[in-house]
């Protein structure tokens, strides 16, 4: 292969250099040679108005067996018209039409791609082209998949080709610039000195003027930004993983987020161009709300976007969340199989506003308030009124050894019942107990738990209170890290949880 990278036309460079740095090196314009089998290339230039637009630089452009690099075949000039028109005899396979103007400062671009012929078929003499042109349009190319360790990437056609930066590659995304409007069919990757040449999955992508378009390897996708929502690890559960010298990152973080308003789109991607699982919750009053799992969240903040891409890709949210309600009436049960796990991993939430003394004070009869409970009378946990601080809550756990004995010892008190909004969170993860009030942990120990401890949990009950933003939902084995000699990623997880939803309130 030749040395690529002296061959590459990078990103930023103008238009007449991208000729000199691509073409073969031979001057064609002009050229007429008589043969039957050439063509007339024809057509109109405009704006994206519609105005004609003379002096425009049209190109007849073929791409390099060996290079895959775009060259010049012939060109020509419009007239005061926008009109053009050339001779060619060409390269007998598929061609592209360029076109270049310039209105002042700024450069126009757009082409039209593949015009599915051979030059000695049936086809007219005479090809005809109508092409818009308008600003370049900018490609942003996530890094991964398929195209993490890529050296360079050129569009078919377009005389646009790019090489990621050093820390473009640390970034995970590469931009590609002065992208011509058109229908974009092909793309050479470089990769390790083979070139690897694929058209799109689906049929060519549509570039529009000044467009700012997403490609993801990973799910091929191609679309633009309707509006872009900034993600990174809240304040307070960073100062968790760095007090204990952990790693920034939390994984499959669920994240209450708000869709644009008014505004069609069919995809949610993360800073790593990854489809963002996406839940509605029952009940909701909201219809932009959405709980959203996120793979991977760190300090850095990353720019997630909600797309309007060219295709349509339905949500195929994973199963992590299996109970979602905005609000749940006291009295609900569940009887869910699907619950039943191998090894009980999960955790329950809810925010709850409840002033237990004037509950106590209005009925006369000092009943005890149940909050919410799993499981049976014997193996699982139920969340209550203390029995003797009615502002309180207490978490007991059912955990007979065995399916006759029952351990009821109160793994959690905290106040919750005082009239105020609190968030309350338990986690059972790997035979390990996280309970969070507002986000803070005030239990985190391991349990002995029975074998059979996971299998009656599908026995769920809300007890004796609504409760808003109800969620039941699996954690998996990324929530804790290899090498973490603790839970703490567990309790920054819990209170980015928290701090998650209560930015919303």
């Amino acid at each position: 292969m030749k040395n690529l990278k002296t061959f590459l036309c990078l990103a930023g460079t103008a238009m007449l250099s991208f000729m000199a740095a691509c073409s073969n090196g031979t001057d064609t314009a002009g050229v007429i040679t008589e043969t039957e089998s050439g063509k007339t290339i024809a057509g109109l230039i405009t704006d994206t108005e519609g105005k004609a637009l003379a002096r425009a630089r049209v190109y007849l452009t073929g791409v390099d067996t060996v290079t895959y690099h775009t060259y010049v075949m012939d060109s020509a000039e419009t007239a005061d018209d926008g009109t053009f028109s050339m001779y060619s005899e060409g390269d007998r396979h598929h061609f592209r039409v360029l076109a270049k103007a310039a209105q002042k400062s700024d450069t126009l671009l757009g082409f039209e791609d593949y015009y599915n012929s051979t030059w000695d078929t049936g086809w007219p003499d005479t090809v005809h082209f109508e092409i818009e042109v308008g600003a370049p349009a900018v490609v942003q190319l996530y890094l991964q998949g398929g195209f993490g360790d890529i050296d360079s990437v050129c569009f078919h056609g377009t005389f646009v080709c790019a090489a990621p930066s050093k820390e473009e590659l640390e970034d995970g995304r590469m931009t590609i610039r002065n992208m011509p409007a058109g229908q974009l069919g092909k793309y050479t990757v470089w990769r390790n000195d083979t070139a690897h040449t694929s058209p799109f999955v689906d049929d060519p992508k549509s570039v529009r003027p000044g467009d700012t378009l997403y490609w993801s390897g990973i799910v091929a996708l191609w679309g633009s930004s309707v509006e872009t929502l900034n993600i990174t690890i809240p304040e307070k559960a960073k100062a968790i993983l760095d007090s204990a010298g952990l790693e920034p990152t939390l994984n499959n973080l669920i994240v209450p987020v708000f869709a644009p308003k008014d505004k069609e789109f069919n995809m949610f991607i993360d800073g790593w161009g990854s489809n963002v699982d996406l839940f509605t919750a029952e009940k909701d009053k909201s219809t932009e709300k959405y709980w959203a799992t996120f793979d991977t969240v760190n300090a850095k903040e990353q720019e997630a976007h909600w797309l309007m891409t060219q295709y349509e890709y339905p949500h195929k949210p994973y199963n992590n969340i299996r109970l979602l309600y905005s609000e749940i009436e006291a009295g609900t049960t569940f009887f869910d199989t699907n619950f039943v796990l191998q090894t009980p991993s999960f955790a329950v939430s809810f925010w709850i506003e409840k002033d237990g003394e004037a509950a106590d004070s209005s009925d006369g009869a000092n009943s005890r308030i149940e909050i919410f409970s799993a499981g049976t009378d014997t193996l699982g946990f139920e969340i209550a009124q203390c029995e003797k601080d009615a502002q309180f809550i207490c978490t007991t756990i059912r955990n007979g050894i065995d399916s006759a004995a029952t351990d009821s010892t109160i793994y959690g008190k905290a106040k919750v019942l005082d009239g105020n909004r609190h968030h309350v969170s338990l986690a059972i993860h790997e035979k390990h107990l996280a309970i969070a009030i507002d986000g803070i942990t005030i239990r985190d120990t391991d349990l002995k738990l029975a074998e059979n401890f996971a299998r009656d949990l599908r026995h769920i009950q809300v007890g004796d209170e609504r409760l808003e933003d109800f969620i039941v939902y699996h954690f998996d084995k990324s929530i804790r890290k290899e090498g973490d000699k603790d839970w703490d990623r567990l309790k920054a997880w819990l209170m980015a949880f928290y701090e998650m939803q209560n930015l919303l309130y």
